[in-house]
């Protein structure tokens, strides 16, 4: 496995952001657990391929034919946040947490991966229109996605409050109230947290709405707040804590919506035949050393899950 400047860079910031957060704040959002960042140098930066991981069969044998035939299982992801989806420095490569459980994935079935890039508003619709097999995009469970989707567990984090580090009055949920807040379209900030702490940080109390901004993605919302259009961005716990190490003008100041326990999850179209064998297939990745090796690499080893939950429109 590669390493490179950047490696060693990426895991120094990473580790420094987890020490610096962790005095002040728990880091807890969307899963109401931490994120944690601190690591050794054995970060695997670059491309895993994890060649020593065998096919399982109980899991190849629940592939649909079409799937088996086709040999390759077409993933997507919105790449463009790291450390869970992003562009190695040849700009075409695409590394992270999320392409690991994918290659794992494609491992333990015995298939081929192709990892393509979408936007994330647009990765629901494409699963329903069968274009890929399935996503593995950090995509929280919601009683609106759980209608279309099958959803498998493979992790959990958070959502964090990211501010200008110094000029702001934000210093927690409580404060969001008539703010400016960007969070990216269609992720579960917009549609599940920021509603949630709408409702019973600022309605409930007679104040003033938060203005939610939707973005294209993180790293334009990121943008928007530097440049002043924006009182804050909530955000994924670990590209969030990445994302200011590489912008020093920002700082992590609190969780949002610490009561909203979820996990982020690989995702298929509702009812997909591919479902069950996803399932065993992530069931038998847990168990796998090179599964927690992963999450640790990325400096997320408090991020893994011991069993894996299925939701779905009759199991939610």
């Amino acid at each position: 496995m590669k390493q490179t400047l950047k490696t060693r860079r990426f895991l120094r910031g990473m580790l420094t952001a987890g020490l610096a957060v962790a005095s002040t704040v728990a880091l807890t959002a969307c899963s109401g657990n931490t994120a944690s960042t601190s690591g050794g140098d054995d970060i695997k930066q670059g491309l895993n391929t994890f060649d020593s991981v065998e096919a399982y069969q109980p899991a190849v044998d629940l592939l649909p034919a079409s799937v088996k035939d086709a040999g390759t299982l077409k993933v997507v992801m919105n790449v463009g946040s790291a450390p869970t989806k992003f562009f190695d420095t040849d700009g075409s490569t695409i590394i992270g947490l999320n392409p690991d459980v994918a290659r794992l994935l494609g491992k333990t079935l015995g298939m081929n991966v192709d990892i393509e890039n979408v936007q994330f508003d647009g990765i629901i619709p494409a699963l329903e229109a069968s274009r890929f097999d399935f996503a593995v995009a950090s995509m929280a469970t919601s009683a609106d996605r759980v209608k279309v989707l099958d959803m498998i567990d493979y992790g959990h984090w958070g959502s964090v409050l990211v501010t200008p580090s110094s000029g702001s009055d934000l210093n927690g949920e409580e404060d969001m109230c008539g703010k400016q807040i960007g969070v990216q379209q269609g992720s579960f900030q917009q549609n599940t947290t920021l509603p949630k702490v709408n409702q019973t940080q600022c309605l409930d109390n007679g104040k003033p709405a938060i203005n939610v901004v939707t973005l294209p993605s993180m790293p334009e919302a990121l943008v928007q707040l530097n440049s002043k259009r924006l009182d804050g961005v909530v955000g994924d716990t670990p590209n969030m804590t990445y994302s200011i190490q590489q912008q020093p003008d920002l700082k992590i100041v609190g969780p949002v919506n610490k009561s909203g326990d979820t996990t982020v999850t690989l995702a298929t179209k509702s009812g997909s035949d591919l479902t069950p064998a996803l399932t065993e297939a992530m069931k038998h990745v847990i168990t796998l050393p090179e599964y927690k090796e992963s999450f640790s690499a990325w400096g997320l080893q408090d991020s893994t899950v011991s069993e894996v939950g299925v939701h779905t429109a009759t199991q939610p």
